[in-house]
């Protein structure tokens, strides 16, 4: 794949520094988003396909050309390139494409169904959650230019029952994910990822180090981490809070858990901005569904995606992408 250009203007350089220092504040209207701009997947034209917010979610306009499953997605580690589900309906495969939706490359073609695709932060491995043998179970494989079909592909999860939603750690050395392999409800699970595991089979049927940090008779599901890696939010349909899926935190080291957000109707698909201070996730109440953004103690809601939006999986926009 070749890499998208890059801005590289002195005028360029000098808004990167202005961004940083001045907290990712963009524009300054209707209030900073302190962390550049969103993607997210939208049905605007009859097709699932990825769009941007420019101005802070006042401007949306189209970011990749190519149509994707509503399965989740996952940007590059450099902005350059969008792992994501596409392919046949309902039974979408792997792809990774330039973040213009050029030069794709088929990663997984299988008979069963993938999504939920993460790349790992060093960009060589991308984990994935798909239903080959009765029950998802989560998949590593390499990311681009070794990956591809055809390629090495090893089961990391191996259970008889549900694993989904992988979130790798910011130094990639665990992953985060949701399983209801010990619980009726799924629960958030910790384990350890080896610097080539995705490339060879393992001969334990137990992921290494696998830990349970959670313990609830309701899923806790989608876990994202906070960029210093002490924290991971998820969302999670406990009755005391609420109705529908809230918002929480877990420190990783101690186990205490804390609510975020419990708004009217239910949370999905959180994620953590990379500078730490804002979660951005989507909202649904009936039929209205809307993409906000919170800081990490409960304060600053703002919903930047409106309520006419079908939108769905949001991510934090690369700051390369940005400027451009």
């Amino acid at each position: 794949m070749q890499p998208l250009q890059q801005v590289r203007s002195t005028s360029g350089r000098a808004a990167t520094v202005l961004l940083i220092v001045g907290g990712l504040c963009l524009c300054g209207c209707r209030g900073p988003l302190q962390e550049g701009e969103l993607a997210f997947i939208s049905y605007r034209t009859q097709e699932n396909r990825l769009y941007r917010t420019r101005d802070q979610g006042r401007t949306i306009e189209p970011l990749m050309p190519v149509e994707v499953h509503r399965n989740g997605w996952s940007f590059s580690p450099d902005g350059r390139c969008v792992a994501f589900i596409g392919g046949r309906k309902n039974m979408g495969d792997v792809f990774v494409a330039d973040v213009n939706g050029a030069n794709a490359v088929r990663i997984t073609d299988s008979p069963g169904n993938e999504r939920d695709v993460a790349w790992s932060p060093d960009g060589t491995r991308l984990a994935y959650v798909a239903y080959r043998s009765g029950n998802d179970e989560i998949f590593l494989t390499p990311a681009p230019p070794e990956g591809g079909e055809g390629r090495s592909e090893v089961n990391f999860s191996r259970s008889d029952s549900y694993d989904g939603t992988p979130a790798w750690s910011p130094d990639g050395t665990q992953l985060a994910f949701a399983s209801d392999r010990e619980s009726v409800a799924a629960e958030l699970y910790l384990a350890h990822v080896g610097p080539r595991e995705h490339l060879r089979a393992r001969a334990s049927q137990r992921p290494a180090g696998l830990r349970r940090l959670t313990d609830n008779t309701v899923p806790d599901l989608c876990p994202t981490w906070s960029p210093d890696g002490r924290e991971i939010a998820f969302v999670s349909d406990r009755p005391v809070a609420g109705s529908g899926f809230n918002l929480y935190a877990i420190e990783v080291s101690s186990g205490r858990e804390r609510l975020i957000f419990d708004p009217p109707g239910t949370l999905w698909s959180p994620a953590w901005s990379s500078n730490g201070g804002w979660i951005c996730f989507v909202g649904l109440r009936g039929d209205t569904r809307r993409i906000g953004v919170i800081r990490p103690d409960g304060t600053g809601l703002r919903w930047v995606v409106g309520n006419g939006e079908d939108a769905a999986y949001p991510r934090w926009l690369p700051l390369r992408l940005v400027l451009e």
